[in-house]
């Protein structure tokens, strides 16, 4: 057997996470490019993309890749705690060294001492800044700060949060309660008279404030409020850890492992994100097209939105999907009938023609001929709108390479060329059927890439070589292959899983 010239490693794609209805779940770890999967903050900017905090540095995310910012860069501090833009697009950094601004070039150390940056909230020429020893109101234009503290009448040092609310007034959360700033000092807005650490704050669309503790309980509007479910205790199960309003215009409690909506005066449990001990998420976000990110203890998760459209049709036996790669278009079939799917509409191909097709298994186009491959082990011609019949071979799938188009059955190539069906048999392979499960380009022409029931082969204008694969001294079902870009070849296999080889 003929070695295969290529390099085997696995595929690293982002791992499926949870199953959510109307979301495509994923979560991003070291493997994807993170400095760490310990996260700690996630922030979208005014540009879209996203910014992750770990326990080994700062990355920004722009959907595909991260970038990732350290020491080389300027910035000092392995723990990123905090993360947030002002409004003239400098992004604000606090890490376990300090604060920085970072302006898309460098990046800036304060000459402060920030002790354990828990929140920075940004208004139009100031920075609020939460720590463990006070709140700091930081001018973003002199870049002189006022540090205030227990000695202004701040309930706690330890300070955990700051919300501005609709009606202008700053909280400020702690370890002892909730203080209000007047301007001059504080005074309490809620004091239970002995420890616990607000973890959270938020304001909901009527304008009612929202808080948690780290005894796992909730309040509106000061009033302590019970979990989802009917129950008589008082705590909720995990903790509270974020508050937000999300698009549908409802408001939702982020817990370590779940989200709760509150509706109608009681939660309901929304997205159930982790089993216990699995994972647990410290802080999260939904973006301007309504996914969620979440900040969690083993990576970025990413909650993406999916559309769901459905097309009226009457009942069909045997429908299918097929994308045609060279129009980028996908299109719909039945035994009578091809549609392209166009936007929100089918629009019909070949439509009232006089057509049969029976179940089709494979779909392709060359030129203005339509070629389909059916269960029934027959490949039809469409060239003028009328399907006939031009082989009787059993056939899987289809690839086109210009005006030709390639198809692969059991123990046969055809190639569709020039208005004719040309075969090349491989009966010396017998009686072992390779039945070519999936084939795409190779370099070249009339080179191609073949998965079969026995292994991977090169077809090489006629002729027929088995490859090896390094490593692997038996034969293995390759059940589809794919041209993954940058000659790079993608084969799906039983028993060893996804392989990826150049």
């Amino acid at each position: 057997m003929k070695s295969l010239p290529f390099f085997l490693f696995l595929l690293l794609l982002p791992f499926a996470l949870f199953s959510q209805e109307g979301y495509r779940t994923d979560l991003y770890t070291t493997t994807h490019g993170l400095p760490s999967s310990q996260l700690h903050r996630v922030y979208q900017d005014s540009r879209d993309f996203l910014w992750v905090g770990t326990s080994s540095g700062l990355s920004k995310f722009d959907g595909h890749s991260f970038k990732n910012y350290s020491l080389l860069d300027g910035l000092e501090g392995s723990q990123i705690m905090e993360i947030t833009e002002d409004w003239k697009g400098n992004m604000w950094i606090g890490t376990s060294s300090g604060l920085f601004r970072y302006n898309g070039k460098h990046f800036r150390r304060l000459a402060y001492d920030f002790l354990d940056i828990t929140d920075i909230l940004p208004e139009e020429d100031t920075l609020w800044i939460t720590t463990k020893t006070g709140l700091i109101k930081l001018d973003l234009v002199s870049l002189e700060l006022r540090a205030y503290n227990e000695k202004h009448g701040l309930i706690s040092n330890v300070a955990s949060g700051v919300l501005r609310t609709r009606d202008g007034r700053l909280l400020v959360s702690t370890r002892m309660g909730i203080s209000e700033f007047t301007g001059m000092g504080f005074r309490d807005y809620w004091n239970p008279g002995e420890a616990n650490y607000v973890l959270a704050m938020g304001e909901d669309a009527e304008r009612r404030i929202w808080f948690s503790t780290l005894n796992n309980e909730i309040y509106c509007s000061r009033q302590l409020q019970p979990p989802a479910g009917d129950t008589d205790n008082p705590l909720h199960p995990d903790p509270p850890v974020l508050m937000l309003n999300n698009k549908e215009g409802e408001f939702m409690i982020g817990y370590t492992r779940f989200f709760d909506v509150y509706r109608n005066g009681r939660f309901h449990r929304r997205m159930h994100l982790f089993e216990p001990n699995e994972n647990h998420m410290f802080n999260g976000l939904q973006d301007r097209e309504g996914n969620y990110w979440l900040a969690t203890a083993r990576g970025l998760a990413g909650l993406r939105r999916t559309f769901v459209k459905e097309f009226h049709t009457p009942p069909i036996e045997n429908p299918g999907l097929f994308r045609i790669p060279q129009e980028q278009a996908v299109y719909f079939t039945t035994c009578q009938d091809i549609f392209q799917i166009r936007g929100d509409s089918l629009i019909p191909v070949l439509k009232g023609k006089p057509v049969q097709l029976g179940c089709v298994e494979v779909l392709a186009k060359s030129n203005d001929a339509w070629l389909a491959g059916t269960r029934y082990g027959d490949v039809q011609l469409a060239a003028k709108g009328r399907f006939t019949q031009v082989s009787d071979k059993i056939v899987f799938n289809a690839v086109n390479d210009g005006e030709r188009v390639w198809i692969g059955g059991g123990n046969h190539l055809l190639l569709y060329e020039h208005d004719s069906i040309k075969e090349f048999p491989f009966i010396s392979h017998r009686p072992y059927l390779l039945k070519f499960q999936g084939l795409c380009l190779l370099p070249g022409r009339n080179r191609l890439l073949l998965g079969s029931q026995r292994g991977p082969y090169e077809f090489n204008n006629g002729k027929l070589k088995e490859l090896l694969i390094p490593g692997i001294d038996k034969r293995f079902y390759v059940s589809e292959v794919r041209d993954y870009g940058d000659s790079v070849y993608l084969l799906a296999t039983r028993g060893y899983g996804l392989m990826v080889v150049r």
